[in-house]
């Protein structure tokens, strides 16, 4: 978990609180928190939602986007409960690691996806949205670019098959 903390001595709209948001965005901080870090940031004593993953018991990451103010949920959770017990909190870049899908709770290794989603059908993949959108963000950090662009290409051209096959069943 990794809170990174900015100062601002004026009171702030909303609109500053999202342009200090943004200056995060192009902090080396982020880039080393890894891929399945919890990345909250903090504003004059409030919380605002970075990037996930938690333990969903507290914080289900799915319904927050960027932004938004979780200082209720840190104040009352703690932030050591926040932790997902589930992840890996070393990772080496060098070799494969794994994601976790947070909801289903199913740790799989990048290049297994497209196997695993192209053995679903649309409705069990549209099920696992909320996995989808957790994983998404480990796998920017876990793989280079052209591997997450094969990636993505593989996993797109899993759905339309299987959209064909359902409809002809």
């Amino acid at each position: 978990m990794f809170v990174i903390q900015m100062t601002q001595k004026t009171s702030m709209e909303v609109e500053m609180t999202e342009q200090l948001l943004d200056l995060v965005n192009i902090n080396a901080v982020t880039a080393h928190a890894g891929p399945q870090s919890l990345i909250v940031v903090e504003i004059t004593g409030k919380y605002y939602f970075y990037r996930d993953i938690a333990n969903r018991d507290y914080l289900n990451t799915s319904t927050f986007i960027f932004g938004d103010d979780v200082t209720a949920i840190i104040e009352s959770a703690g932030l050591a409960s926040l932790l997902d017990q589930r992840v890996k909190r070393m990772v080496n870049l060098r070799e494969e690691n794994t994601v976790l899908l947070p909801k289903s709770g199913v740790i799989a290794q990048p290049t297994h996806l497209k196997a695993m989603f192209g053995e679903l059908t649309l409705d069990q993949i549209k099920i696992l949205e909320d996995d989808i959108s957790g994983i998404v963000p480990q796998l920017q950090v876990l793989l280079p670019q052209n591997a997450l662009v094969d990636l993505s290409r593989d996993l797109v051209s899993v759905l339309p098959r299987r959209s064909v096959m359902e409809r002809l069943l």
